[in-house]
């Protein structure tokens, strides 16, 4: 019930364009921008049963909140895979998507962590000039989540480190 609280207390004004949260931390992460960008290419990201395969292009992570990376932009070709273990979980992707798994190509995406990707990615890829889109994308990206998320990125993010 506290994290409910706590989440709302963080979410209510960013959403609505109200008041500031006075919250240093959150205010970093919802104001965050592109600090450092790497060309990738045909980088795996594996997650529980998903697969995240950024096939080419930039991906630019944000400034650090509490000495973490924990969101970045994508720019290129990319890929998401997602093959239910469970039935149960197969049938109601086939009901939603009329498949029973998830393969949807795309060419820019938030990703958003609190493991080690950043770590990860970096290890894999290039170091390159900071990509010029990035800002545009994650402006737009970030436009349509307050649009329609039923949850707050950043302060669930927030609440994870």
């Amino acid at each position: 019930m506290f994290r409910i609280i706590s989440a709302l207390a963080v979410l209510i004004p960013c959403a609505l364009g109200q008041q500031a949260n006075s919250d240093p931390n959150y205010r970093a992460l919802c104001g965050a921008v592109p600090a450092q960008t790497f060309r990738v290419e045909n980088i795996q990201l594996k997650r529980d049963v998903a697969t995240l395969t950024l096939r080419s292009g930039e991906i630019t992570f944000l400034s650090l909140v509490q000495n973490h990376v924990i969101m970045a932009v994508f720019n290129g070709d990319g890929r998401f895979q997602l093959k239910p273990a469970m039935v149960l979980e197969e049938r109601h992707i086939n009901l939603v998507l009329g498949k029973p798994e998830v393969d949807e190509a795309f060419d820019s995406a938030l990703l958003c962590f609190t493991d080690s990707t950043f770590d990860e990615v970096r290890m894999q890829a290039k170091a390159g000039d900071l990509d010029s889109r990035a800002t545009d994308i994650l402006k737009d990206i970030r436009g349509r989540l307050r649009g329609f998320a039923t949850t707050n990125v950043e302060a669930d993010l927030l609440a994870e480190i």
